[in-house]
């Protein structure tokens, strides 16, 4: 038994025939995975020459102001 598993018990073998930690660390990365794709995929579509000059691209937008967001509150 590690270190780990014995400093954190209840992350392993809560019931499951897979530790835990193990299921969930794979959940993770897939998760991640699946959002850079879409993240990629947004990219490649608001970059599309139809939409790389629209006045709403994102690279027309004005850059954020702390000072005057903090003024507000």
């Amino acid at each position: 038994m590690s270190v780990f598993s014995k400093v954190f018990p209840s992350l392993f073998n809560a019931g499951y025939p897979v530790p835990y930690v193990q299921t969930r660390v794979a959940f993770w990365i897939s998760t991640g995975a699946v959002f850079y794709g879409l993240v990629k995929l947004r990219t490649a579509l608001i970059d599309t020459e139809e939409n790389i000059n629209h006045p709403r691209h994102p690279r027309f937008a004005a850059p954020y102001n702390h000072d005057q967001v903090k003024d507000q509150y």
